[in-house]
């Protein structure tokens, strides 16, 4: 048995762009026969990593970069300044004892940038604070036992994957990480981002706009620029889920409580999901919006994506509005597929502004805080039953 929490919020956006595609127009989808708004699960994915660096300490979090031999150097020399010399080329040493491929020589996981003079790993590494910093004490240590670095390399290889492959930071376990070039060091991501849709129909519109010379003469009654722009406005559907038995074992360390570090990790998420949004064109348009309503489920099944209650587009009469209609058809799917299943979940947990619901299970209903102390109760209680 595995634990699971799914996340489903409805997010109603004005006027906005917020992830465009090759052209300049905003990402759509075709789902139950018409055009919906999208928005892609990488672009919410990056905007829920930029909000947790508002929830977790920087330790607990990883950075997706190729700069990383330039991040352990600058570590090194914060532990011991007297190897600033020797710290690029040790720190980039130390990383390159990651590489699996059968010819090192030609295959390196760093290259030499001629443009900056920096070594820059070959593809984006996502790597965590603790493992920065614990390749830099590795490195740090050799340099003071006067170790060469074919020394180093031979020494520190068990250490190094030790350092990569111990307790994860909290986003690389949620999203995963891929190296091409050290698949030993691969990490299965415990939590699934869906493609945000609109659950109404899309209807594409466009922006003409003009922009005039403060500096142009008097008599000049022209503009200096004419542009269109793409844009639309929807209630979105999104759905996530996080395998917390997975991330269990991704953050599990010695002498920690697992369970609740998991927990603790789900309430981050859980705020980071509900109050992050993309940041595309957001100057121009001012989306700044929440989710209406979101339904969190912990379930010792399966994940459960409910965007089936949306495959007839939601309409409006102008007496409700297609945030509420979409909330009301959001539970009752939960109740159906709760009921045809036998899939009672754990526990379930609504947040709401809409008035009048009419809910369909036994949900405790909660503040946003209120959510975040409920998981950190019932998570841990959830994986101690496994």
């Amino acid at each position: 048995m595995s634990v699971y929490v799914d996340f489903h919020a409805l997010q109603p956006v004005p006027p906005s762009c917020i992830n465009r595609d090759d052209t300049g127009n905003p990402k759509t989808a075709n789902f139950g026969g018409v055009q919906r708004a999208r928005v892609s699960s990488q672009a919410w994915k990056h905007a829920i990593r930029d909000e947790f660096t508002r929830e977790l300490p920087a330790l607990d979090l990883g950075v997706r970069t190729m700069h990383v031999v330039r991040l352990i150097s600058e570590a090194i020399i914060e532990r011991a300044p007297e190897y600033r010399e020797e710290s690029s080329e040790y720190a980039r040493e130390i990383l390159e004892t990651i590489n699996e491929n059968k010819n090192k020589k030609t295959q390196p996981v760093t290259k030499l940038d001629t443009d900056s003079g920096e070594y820059l790993t070959k593809s984006l590494f996502f790597i965590s604070g603790t493992t920065i910093s614990d390749l830099a004490d590795l490195a740090v240590a050799a340099l003071r036992n006067g170790q060469s670095i074919a020394d180093m390399k031979k020494s520190v290889k068990k250490d190094v994957q030790k350092a990569f492959q111990g307790k994860q930071a909290v986003d690389v376990a949620l999203f995963g990480r891929m190296l091409a070039d050290a698949p030993s060091l691969n990490q299965d991501a415990s939590c699934q981002v869906a493609h945000a849709i609109s659950v109404d129909e899309l209807t594409p519109e466009y922006d003409y706009f003009t922009a005039m010379d403060d500096k142009a003469a008097e008599d000049n009654a022209g503009a200096a620029m004419i542009e269109t722009n793409a844009f639309n406005s929807s209630t979105f559907y999104r759905f996530a889920t996080v395998n917390a038995s997975a991330l269990e074992q991704q953050l599990t360390a010695e002498g920690t409580d697992a369970a609740e570090s998991t927990a603790v990790a789900i309430a981050a998420f859980a705020k980071a999901f509900l109050e992050s949004m993309p940041t595309g064109k957001i100057n121009s348009y001012a989306n700044q919006t929440l989710p209406s309503t979101v339904l969190v489920t912990v379930r010792s099944t399966r994940p459960v994506n409910l965007v089936t209650a949306f495959q007839l587009p939601v309409r409006s009469d102008g007496t409700e509005s297609v945030a509420h209609i979409a909330a009301q058809k959001l539970l009752d799917e939960n109740g159906k597929f709760n009921s045809v299943y036998g899939d009672q979940p754990l526990h379930m947990y609504l947040m709401t502004i809409e008035d009048g619901l009419k809910d369909t299970d036994d949900m405790q209903t909660v503040t946003l805080q209120g959510l975040q102390d409920a998981l950190k109760t019932d998570v841990p209680q959830a994986l101690s039953q496994e």
